[in-house]
């Protein structure tokens, strides 16, 4: 179309929290609508017709988690999991676009040193593709390293990361930054797919993320920065080589 792409998406939440005797405990329903402006093929008895529909998507999302606070002087809490569902499928093009389900969990558990602490995370993502024309955008985090343009009918994922936090001795650069410390995680995920055409494949990465934590030009809330490194499995779900990385950049307004 010659107009401009257009997307509108808004979100509500409610966090219900039962934190209890040092124990963060919570349940968030959570909704959300996406809208934009591409446009198509509209599915009549199982055929496109000459009619359009814009593409959008409602989403239910319920997360439950239950973990200890963490420390300041680490990166992950020492222990704690987390559970979340979520379906999609859209309003307008129901006839059309393929509905998505997603299971997640994630669990936290002590490393090797008293700051140190693991993250683990499972996944298993569905498309329903019976009688539908267009799937529809991912929800699952794919391996790190690997694009989610490629959508499959059905994946698994499993991925595990360590969280080692390297004091750096509260480095004062004057205005340009104040360096807290370092943050390395190695991590390593691996996903099976299976393909619109019921071929299956892997996904496997391993790498490290390294991100300086701190405040930069007397910017008041913290950020961190840095970069990623994947080691990537060839095959058709990879565009690239087996090398990449990536600019990691976050900035928390909360604190």
């Amino acid at each position: 179309m010659d107009s401009p792409y257009v997307k509108v998406e808004a979100r509500t939440y409610i966090p219900l929290i039962f934190n209890n005797r040092g124990t963060l405990r919570g349940i968030i329903p959570q909704i959300s609508y996406k809208l934009e402006n591409n446009r198509f093929n509209r599915v009549v008895n199982g055929r496109p017709s000459e009619s359009y529909s814009s593409y959008d998507q409602l989403r239910y999302t319920l997360q439950l988690y239950i973990m200890r606070p963490t420390p300041t002087a680490s990166i992950y809490p020492r222990l704690g999991a987390g559970f979340m569902a979520t379906y999609s499928h859209s309003l307008s093009g129901s006839s059309t676009f393929t509905p998505v389900a997603l299971l997640h969990s994630y669990w936290y558990l002590p490393g090797l040193a008293k700051n140190h602490s693991i993250r683990i995370d499972a996944d298993y993502q569905r498309h329903f593709t019976a009688g539908k024309t267009f799937l529809v955008d991912n929800i699952i985090t794919f391996p790190r390293g690997y694009s989610d343009d490629f959508i499959p009918k059905e994946i698994y994922k499993l991925g595990a990361s360590y969280a080692i936090p390297v004091h750096l001795g509260d480095l004062d650069l004057g205005f340009f930054a104040y360096i807290k410390r370092l943050q390395l995680i190695p991590f390593a995920d691996f996903a099976q797919y299976r393909a619109l055409n019921n071929s299956r494949g892997n996904l496997f990465s391993f790498g490290a993320d390294a991100l300086v934590e701190g405040h930069f030009f007397r910017i008041g809330a913290p950020v961190k920065i840095g970069i990623r490194y994947a080691r990537r499995d060839q095959n058709i779900a990879n565009s690239g080589g087996r090398d990449y990385c990536a600019l990691l950049f976050n900035i928390d307004f909360g604190n």
